[in-house]
């Protein structure tokens, strides 16, 4: 089962935590027309072991913590789905794509990333089917105007991002919600999806 946490407060915006940034924002200010939002843009975020639950925090509480440090409108892991942002909002997520799109990120250690973050533990892409599968429907049932899935590598020059498990998930949870998506769409510094990404 999964729990769909809704933190979203009309008119909070993104803000940097660290850098030389901190405490700017990281969007733009005003909202949007719901007419304007046509794609679901997907990012992986493979969060360090400082993203597990501290002492007298619960794990709901960490999520939502987690997800208030980034720009993305929905925050996804297992069993858990954060609505953080409003999303007639658009925030700095995407690159070429932020002004049109909302932004999902699916946080978790995946194997592939073992050697850059030397993990300990790590989750499998699979179990964050059902959470992606309730996160997409719930934006789709909120934009119903979104009708094309992207992914971050396709606006910005990160080529596994989100990798090819859950580009693949989420092309096939989108089309079951109407939702296509364009493989060969690239803008920017980003690039088209690699042949292992567009298998059935």
């Amino acid at each position: 089962m999964v729990q769909i946490i809704d933190v979203r407060v009309p008119g909070r915006l993104p803000t940097y935590t660290t850098g030389s940034k901190k405490g700017k924002v990281r969007a733009y200010r005003g909202r949007r027309d719901p007419g304007d939002i046509d794609r679901l843009c997907v990012h992986h975020l493979g969060p360090h072991l400082s993203a597990e639950p501290r002492a007298r925090q619960t794990y709901e509480e960490r999520a939502v913590q987690r997800a208030r440090a980034q720009p993305y409108h929905v925050w996804v892991q297992p069993g858990i789905v954060v609505l953080m942002w409003d999303f007639l909002v658009a925030t700095w997520h995407g690159n070429g794509a932020n002004r049109r799109s909302v932004g999902l990120v699916v946080a978790g250690r995946f194997p592939a990333l073992a050697d850059r973050y030397d993990l300990k533990v790590h989750d499998r892409a699979e179990d964050y089917i059902e959470s992606l599968d309730a996160a997409m429907a719930r934006v789709a049932t909120e934009l119903p105007g979104i009708k094309l899935v992207v992914t971050h590598s396709q606006y910005s020059a990160k080529p596994a991002d989100p990798g090819e498990s859950i580009a693949r998930a989420a092309a096939r949870i989108g089309g079951a919600l109407g939702m296509r998506t364009a493989p060969d769409l690239s803008a920017g510094t980003g690039s088209p999806w690699p042949a292992q990404w567009r298998r059935p």
